[in-house]
């Protein structure tokens, strides 16, 4: 997954900085950087970014009137805003302000903001990684994860091709790093969270699913699962 940033910045020696903390960040992500001297050049707003970092003491046009004319165009823009002036960050609150950078202590700060990012954007994103406990590596697309499932301290994924991967991770961390709703998901009981195109159908309480298994559907979960199943076929027509 790629995650694109936009940096202003009028002076060359924080973008270089900012730039170099962005690189040396270790994660799946790959990092395609854009960076601008001039906080008025129109290329700004030509394409959204999945990430701004914007610097708020600029001459011509401040950080925070850049900001707003990028959310008037992008309401969903993530700004992390930059300053020496820490007073701004109360200003920054209108903005809704994901994050403010205090170039005093900006090597903490740009770790808390990048690592914070990053969980945000995998929250959204289409793409699964998979940290396999024989340590290797994979990242797939949801629509080819066909169920997840909760084995004690492990979870157990099943792709859509048969092949089965198992993670140290709970089904609690899961359902924090990743919206449900978003990548077509549902929760069919406490241990277990299905692909609702991976359906065949549903019969009594269990998930037919396309690979031939019954899963059980949680009788507190029953009515949640039976309304997004209905709601995913009706817009599926």
């Amino acid at each position: 997954m790629e995650m694109k940033i936009c940096i202003v910045d009028d002076e060359q020696v924080q973008i270089d900085r900012l730039q170099e903390y962005i690189n040396q960040h270790e994660t799946f992500l790959e990092f395609k950087t854009i960076t601008f001297h001039d906080s008025t050049d129109v290329n700004i707003l030509a394409e959204e970014f999945d990430l701004y970092f914007l610097d708020i003491d600029m001459p011509k046009r401040t950080g925070f009137e850049l900001a707003k004319m990028i959310q008037k165009k992008y309401p969903d823009a993530i700004f992390i805003f930059v300053s020496a002036h820490s007073e701004f960050v109360y200003d920054s609150f209108k903005f809704n302000a994901f994050y403010f950078v205090r170039k005093f202590t900006f090597e903490a700060d740009m770790i808390d903001a990048l690592h914070l990012a990053e969980n945000k954007l995998k929250k959204y994103a289409k793409k699964y990684e998979i940290n396999s406990v024989d340590g290797e590596k994979q990242i797939v697309n949801f629509g080819n994860i066909l169920y997840f499932e909760k084995m004690i301290n492990q979870l157990l994924v099943t792709l859509t091709n048969g092949k089965t991967y198992t993670e140290r991770k709970s089904m609690k961390q899961l359902l924090q790093e990743v919206n449900l709703d978003l990548v077509g998901f549902v929760l069919i009981n406490a241990g277990t969270c299905v692909n609702l195109k991976g359906v065949n159908k549903l019969v009594d309480s269990e998930m037919v699913m396309s690979n031939g298994e019954h899963l059980a559907i949680s009788r507190r979960r029953f009515s949640d699962v039976r309304n997004a199943y209905h709601r995913f076929l009706m817009e599926s027509e």
